[in-house]
Protein backbone atom coordinates (compact mmCIF):
# COMPACT_ATOMS: atom_id res chain seq x y z
CA UNK A 1 0.00 0.00 0.00
CA UNK A 2 3.09 2.31 0.53
CA UNK A 3 3.91 2.27 -3.14
CA UNK A 4 0.36 2.88 -4.07
CA UNK A 5 0.69 6.20 -2.15
CA UNK A 6 3.83 7.29 -3.42
CA UNK A 7 3.14 6.99 -6.74
CA UNK A 8 -0.57 8.55 -5.70
CA UNK A 9 -2.50 6.02 -7.57
CA UNK A 10 -5.03 6.19 -3.95
CA UNK A 11 -7.38 9.11 -3.29
CA UNK A 12 -7.68 10.39 -0.03
CA UNK A 13 -11.19 9.52 0.26
CA UNK A 14 -10.05 5.73 -0.58
CA UNK A 15 -7.52 5.91 2.36
CA UNK A 16 -9.77 7.26 4.20
CA UNK A 17 -12.14 4.07 3.73
CA UNK A 18 -9.28 1.43 4.09
CA UNK A 19 -8.06 3.01 7.07
CA UNK A 20 -11.50 2.78 8.66
CA UNK A 21 -12.32 -0.75 7.80
CA UNK A 22 -8.35 -1.23 9.66
CA UNK A 23 -9.59 0.48 12.45
CA UNK A 24 -12.10 -2.34 13.30
CA UNK A 25 -10.87 -5.33 15.23
CA UNK A 26 -13.73 -8.06 13.17
CA UNK A 27 -12.24 -6.63 10.10
CA UNK A 28 -8.90 -6.93 10.85
CA UNK A 29 -9.44 -10.67 11.84
CA UNK A 30 -10.71 -11.40 8.61
CA UNK A 31 -7.78 -9.99 6.80
CA UNK A 32 -5.42 -12.02 9.29
CA UNK A 33 -8.17 -15.61 8.20
CA UNK A 34 -7.95 -13.86 4.90
CA UNK A 35 -4.19 -13.81 4.50
CA UNK A 36 -3.40 -17.07 6.38
CA UNK A 37 -5.99 -19.00 3.93
CA UNK A 38 -6.87 -16.69 0.74
CA UNK A 39 -9.96 -17.95 -1.02
CA UNK A 40 -12.14 -18.45 2.28
CA UNK A 41 -15.85 -18.09 1.50
CA UNK A 42 -17.90 -15.75 4.04
CA UNK A 43 -19.27 -18.92 5.64
CA UNK A 44 -16.04 -20.49 6.32
CA UNK A 45 -14.14 -17.22 7.58
CA UNK A 46 -17.75 -16.89 9.73
CA UNK A 47 -17.68 -20.49 11.10
CA UNK A 48 -13.54 -20.47 11.79
CA UNK A 49 -13.99 -17.39 13.86
CA UNK A 50 -17.07 -18.98 15.78
CA UNK A 51 -15.17 -22.27 16.64
CA UNK A 52 -12.01 -20.56 18.04
CA UNK A 53 -13.58 -18.11 19.72
CA UNK A 54 -17.10 -18.02 19.99
CA UNK A 55 -17.35 -14.33 18.37
CA UNK A 56 -18.88 -13.95 15.10
CA UNK A 57 -18.04 -11.27 13.02
CA UNK A 58 -21.07 -9.55 12.17
CA UNK A 59 -21.92 -5.90 13.00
Amino acid sequence: MIGLLHKGVMKDDQLDLIFKALSDSARRRIIDRLSKKPGQSLFEVCAASIAEGGVALSH
